[in-house]
């Protein structure tokens, strides 16, 4: 079916993302001047120790398919950077997501988390994404699936630009969290280590498309495969 968000970023904006090509208004959060378009990607602008976040707020729905790519301006240092691509996004305290995280040793590893009232759960996680050795002007490509309600499946895989997408899910879950249950939009969050030391880091994001799915969850994710473990960062 027709998508119900896409954006390549052609357009110029200072001060924020302005609108999507399709799925409407961006809104930003931790200071509109961190957040611009240069005419070929959306950037945010991060300090460390701080977290930024852009939504698309009008794309409510319950069963989505996210594909993004993302980049950094500047090699890792202390802790990285942790991005993640919202792909329910209840409220401004309530979503599911996929985070990333970019370390100084070029190991990128990735998790399924739910936020609740503004506190992170992981639901499922991999210590470090096989084979994928990340190191600066690498471009990573994300796809996240977040379908149904009572319960929601969660499906995710990421992969440098330029090699072979992978052919299974590398994160799968299923989560039944109530305040999750129920439509949502779709964002983008990012958090710099406060031990970083090459800051701002900007963050780049780039060929963005929210597409419709099945709603039915992969045949080969039981309800017993959510697990759940505090997250911080």
């Amino acid at each position: 079916g027709a998508p119900f968000a896409t954006d390549t970023y052609t357009r110029t904006v200072a001060g924020g993302f302005g609108s999507a090509d399709l799925g409407g208004a961006w809104t930003v959060t931790g200071g509109a001047t961190s957040f611009s378009v240069n005419g070929t990607t959306g950037r945010v602008s991060t300090p460390a120790g701080g977290s930024r976040t852009a939504s698309l707020d009008a794309v409510r729905q319950t069963a989505v398919e996210v594909r993004t790519s993302l980049s950094f301006d500047k090699p890792q240092t202390g802790g990285g950077t942790y991005v993640s691509v919202i792909g329910r996004r209840v409220n401004a305290t309530n979503d599911y997501r996929l985070k990333l995280r970019a370390q100084s040793t070029g190991a990128v590893t990735v998790q399924l988390v739910r936020t609740v009232n503004g506190a992170e759960t992981v639901v499922q996680t991999v210590a470090t994404v096989p084979g994928l050795d990340w190191t600066q002007g690498d471009v990573l490509r994300v796809r996240l699936r977040v379908s149904g309600t009572g319960p929601t499946s969660l499906s995710a895989r990421v992969w440098e630009q330029g090699t072979t997408e992978p052919s299974t899910w590398q994160l799968q879950a299923i989560d039944a969290t109530t305040a999750l249950q129920s439509a949502g939009g779709v964002g983008v969050w990012t958090y710099v280590s406060a031990s970083a030391t090459q800051t701002p880091m900007v963050v780049s994001i780039d060929d963005l498309v929210v597409a419709p799915l099945s709603a039915t969850p992969p045949a080969n994710v039981s309800p017993t495969a959510s697990f759940a473990t505090s997250c911080t960062n």
